[in-house]
Formats: C-alpha cells, structure tokens, sequence
C-alpha cells in the first residue's frame, strides 16, 4: 500500500516562443509492505526449518515502510525554429525500515539513498513530417519490496541510456519511426549463491544494451489500421564474475534478444471495433555461463 503527494508548478512560452515550457515538481510517497509465510502441515514453504520443526507459527513474517521524496523540473525551448531541445533532472532520496521481523533480523534501507538523474534531448524537423531526434538520460533501479533488507550493502543499479532516431509522417495515414538505443548499467543486482546464506541478491558487475527499435502504422481505410514494432535487444554482460568464473561477454539472463508485434485495428463509425494482435518473444539464456535458454514463442490476442 502507499500514499503519494504530488505538486506541480508550470510556465508556457516567455523564453524563446510561445511553446517554450517549464514544468517543476516535488513527489512524497510512503510505501509498506507486508508479508507472512506459515508452516504447512508437510512443512513444504519452511520459511525458518527451525521454526517450523518445533511447531511455532509463522514461520516467517515482516513489514517494512519506505519514504521517498524527489524533486524535478523539465524544460523545453525552441532557439531556432525547426530545432525543440529539452532539458530535466530529478533528485530522488530513499529511506525504509523494517518493522517486524520474525524469523529473519530486523534492519535499515541503507538509511539514506539518493540518486541524481539527469537528461538532455533535441529534435531537429528535417522537412513538415520528417524528424530527426537524440536523447541523452541517467536513471537507477531499486530492489523490490523484501530485498532492500535482505542484503543491506545492496546498491541501486545506476543507468546511462542513449538513443537517436528518425520520425517521419509521409502521408497522414502512414507514420512510423526508428531508433537505435544504448543502454549501460553498473551495480547490476543479482541472484547468487552464497555458501552460507543460500540465495542472495548482490550487485555484479557491468551490462550493454543495445539494438534497435523500429514501428510502422499504416492506416490502410478511415476505418481499419495495420501496425508493426520490431525491438533487436542484444543485451551482454560487460565486467561479471562471480564466484571465480568470468561471465563477460555473455548474453544477459532473461532477455530475449528479438521480440516483435503486429495486428490489425478496427474501428467503424458506429463505434464498433476490434484488435487482432500477434506478439513473438525470442529464446532468452537462462544462465549466466549461456549454456542453458529457453526457447521463444508466439501469441495471439483477439478482441
């Protein structure tokens, strides 16, 4: 459960046009979380054998509250006419605790985690329906929910993503864009095996992303639209040992490397309609060393 406080403060035009904006904000939410294992009568979710070998009920239980505040402020201007450049920074300062513990030590969120993301873009418009754009933006990722205590020197994973592409509207019926992304992160968070505490999540080392993203909506009568997304995700471990064996250069766990949409939308004047979409995922390595994977597969949706 959480409860969110938000406040907004917004300017139009007075900089370069009259589309220029700058939009500045503050985010507070409180987040808890909950949670209780209990011994089964063949004790099959143990939670703490010990606990559940002398009969004490349950067998694992805690809550945690976290606060976090952030602050940030966004600015878009046009110096020259075809050119929009966009400018924005976000502080983020994180603290949790747990409240409960049974079965597991009670322990802080780190206390204080702060984090500094900015970002920077430009759009440049060729011609009236041809763009060319490029971002630039940091960011993190935190653990969820239990995790941020099972491990208290766990670090949030630090993020670098770059993108430049191509927007372009031949015909009002026909848009489409393509992009090619790089995607860097530090401190990735992991599962690994330690000797003593079984499975743990630490941070390892270093992964790239990178690929390309391309999408295509053609609009083939006032009533029925065809559309097609494509995302190439090669995604690798850059700097990862682990336990003495030297991952780098392997495919990341869990992220396929193709994965592409397309369907059919429908919708006549009356209001009536309907979506017919096929959605693929590609095989993804299910260990760190790649000799294992899981083949891809095909879904399609009807409505």
């Amino acid at each position: 459960t959480g409860n969110m406080l938000k406040a907004l403060y917004s300017k139009r035009g007075s900089y370069f046009t009259s589309e220029d904006t700058l939009l500045v904000g503050l985010d507070v939410l409180r987040e808890s979380g909950d949670s209780t294992r209990w011994c089964t009568e063949k004790r099959v979710r143990g939670g703490d054998p010990v606990r559940c070998a002398t009969g004490a009920a349950p067998s694992l239980g805690r809550e945690f509250t976290m606060n976090s505040y952030a602050v940030f402020m966004q600015g878009e201007a046009r110096p020259v006419e075809p050119l929009k450049v966009t400018l924005g920074a976000r502080y983020d300062m994180f603290k949790g605790e747990l409240n409960r513990s049974v079965g597991s030590p009670a322990g802080n969120f780190n206390n204080n985690i702060n984090a500094f993301s900015p970002k920077a873009g430009a759009l440049y418009t060729l011609a009236p329906g041809y763009d060319v754009f490029g971002n630039v933006g940091s960011g993190f990722q935190l653990p969820d929910d239990f995790a941020k205590f099972d491990n208290p020197d766990l670090k949030p994973t630090r993020l670098v993503s770059y993108e430049v592409g191509t927007r372009f509207r031949p015909s009002p019926r026909i848009r489409g864009s393509l992009a090619y992304f790089i995607t860097d992160s530090r401190d990735e968070i992991v599962t690994t095996i330690d000797p003593v505490r079984g499975p743990l999540l630490v941070n390892k080392g270093k992964t790239r992303r990178q690929g390309v993203e391309g999408e295509l909506n053609v609009a083939a009568t006032q009533a029925v639209t065809a559309f097609r997304n494509y995302p190439c995700d090669d995604a690798k471990q850059k700097d990862f040992v682990d336990f003495g064996s030297d991952f780098s250069g392997n495919r990341r766990v869990g992220i396929p490397r193709h994965l592409f949409s397309a369907g059919i939308d429908y919708l006549d004047p009356q209001g009536f309609g309907g979506r017919l979409t096929v959605r693929g995922i590609g095989n993804r390595a299910l260990t760190d060393d790649n000799t294992q994977s899981t083949g891809g597969y095909t879904v399609v949706d009807a409505q």
